[in-house]
């Protein structure tokens, strides 16, 4: 795979971003502003992981 090297720091960032989103949404509602950011930003690195993992 190409972009072997590009998928294990992504896959990092994405746990990452997917625990600093569950423990946000543990204390602030679902709707909050930065809940929404954290989302939209871990919908965006799946998504380039879903690019990367099909090229």
């Amino acid at each position: 795979m190409a972009n072997a090297h590009l998928i294990k720091p992504l896959s990092r960032s994405i746990e990452d971003v997917r625990m600093e989103l569950n423990d946000s949404a543990a204390v602030h509602p679902l709707s909050s502003p930065h809940v929404l950011m954290l989302s939209q930003r871990l919908d965006h690195l799946l998504n380039q992981y879903e690019n990367l993992s099909n090229n």
